[in-house]
């Protein structure tokens, strides 16, 4: 999907039963650089992660739910996105500091945006990453 001017929400819904050890899932920002919002599995349990490109590292804080919504809130007449998580839906929480995509190729016009889901350890079976929706809206005001 493509998050288009001037602003666009982006959001998904990840079961995360079926994810093992080494697995991440999430939603993400296909710019340059790029920046994700997502699950990582690890022996001890899940971790909720938000990645940014731009030299921001990772946030991580733990999660105790077994489904998470995940949403990137993409403003490109600030030229940032917001990225925000909810254990029930309907309440969000912010995560990490705005992604900035000043230097993004067309970010004046729109991102790509997707779900990904991958392993990281070698040699591992992966596991699922079970979306169950992914919403995209357009603010046009």
């Amino acid at each position: 999907s493509i998050a288009i001017e001037p602003r666009s929400t982006v959001s998904g819904a990840l079961n995360v039963a079926g994810l093992r050890p080494g697995d991440i899932a999430g939603l993400i920002l296909c710019g340059r650089p790029l920046a994700w919002l997502g699950v990582e599995r690890a022996a001890a349990g899940v971790t909720l992660a938000r990645f940014d490109g731009r030299g921001g590292g990772t946030t991580r804080v733990p999660l105790d739910s077994g489904r998470v919504w995940l949403r990137a809130e993409c403003d490109f007449v600030r030229k940032s996105a917001d990225f925000r998580y909810s254990t029930d839906g309907r309440s969000y929480a912010g995560i990490g500091l705005p992604h900035s995509m000043e230097d993004t190729p067309l970010a004046a016009q729109g991102i790509r945006c997707s779900l990904f889901s991958c392993a990281t350890r070698a040699g591992a079976e992966p596991g699922l990453a079970e979306f169950d929706s992914f919403v995209h809206t357009t603010d046009l005001r």
